[in-house]
């Protein structure tokens, strides 16, 4: 049996699968099964989640794999390794500074009893982009992070972007879709915190409006950093619908993020829980042994 978690990571949720005790030709054959995209988006429709978790190996590193809601695998997903972070600490006694891998990527983590920080090394500024939808002007900035995002500094109504998102992510001057991110400054908590504060809302590739995003949160600083908003080593605090996120860009041009151990939160999934899947996709997803 398959170990099964429900992750919440500053307002993300995932499903976690632990598949590191698998041998890889049953990894294999579940990912290449022509039902598998339809069964993490029926997962995640069923679980009302953003998308699903998986920890292919921890032998000799952690390697990660993320698909998003629509069933599509996705090449980066920082609140997900946050709840696999989580996972590791709690179930493997893991030490306290460790790397995860996903893709291509490598993100390190350094965890005590209160606070979670990673460092993004790979976030790259692009170019500016103005785009027309519904006969309106829309410009932000291309940021890549493994995965595209588009990136504008305007405040908008949540019903705005839940309304127009779907037509930005799928935008012809994004062949591969794109997350998006509007953010804008909030001058009267800068002045309570004593720092900058923005506010952000999310509209992920594959998701659709999500309460955060922790790649779409270093897109936004990439992009802050980019066109001297805010300067190396200066922390600013991004409030998003689903927490907060702490987060600077060091000397080395690394992006820093730290949030609060209890905007993290795992629970086990029960067996009886499971009764949305039928006794062939138990099988497929490696619920059960065969």
């Amino acid at each position: 049996m398959s170990k099964l978690y429900q992750y919440q990571a500053v307002g993300n949720s995932f499903i976690l699968f632990d598949w590191s005790e698998k041998q890889i030709n049953q990894i294999n054959s579940a990912l290449n099964h022509p039902e598998y995209k339809k069964i993490i988006h029926q997962i995640c429709n069923d679980f009302n989640v953003d998308g699903v978790v998986i920890i292919q190996s921890i032998a000799q590193s952690v390697k990660i794999l993320m698909f998003n809601a629509d069933g599509s695998a996705g090449s980066m997903c920082v609140n997900g390794l946050r709840s696999v972070a989580h996972y590791l600490l709690a179930h493997y006694d893991f030490p306290h500074q460790f790397t995860l891998s996903i893709s291509d990527y490598h993100v390190p983590f350094s965890i005590d009893k209160d606070n979670m920080i990673l460092r993004v090394s790979f976030a790259r500024y692009e170019q500016p982009l103005s785009i027309v939808i519904n006969d309106q002007k829309i410009s932000g900035h291309r940021v890549n992070l493994g995965n595209p995002h588009f990136v504008i500094l305007k405040q908008v109504p949540l019903s705005w972007l839940k309304q127009y998102g779907s037509l930005i992510e799928k935008h012809a001057a994004f062949p591969d879709r794109t997350n998006i991110e509007y953010v804008w400054g909030n001058a009267d908590e800068s002045r309570q915190r004593n720092m900058p504060v923005y506010s952000a809302l999310f509209f992920e590739r594959g998701c659709g409006h999500t309460l955060s995003c922790g790649s779409g949160a270093a897109a936004i600083m990439r992009f802050l950093h980019h066109e001297k908003h805010v300067d190396s080593n200066q922390k600013i605090l991004i409030n998003t619908e689903g927490g907060e996120i702490f987060s600077y860009v060091d000397g080395d041009d690394v992006i820093v993020q730290e949030v609060n151990m209890k905007q993290v939160i795992g629970i086990n999934i029960h067996d009886s829980h499971l009764s949305c899947f039928t006794d062939k996709w138990k099988r497929i997803l490696q619920l059960e042994d065969d």
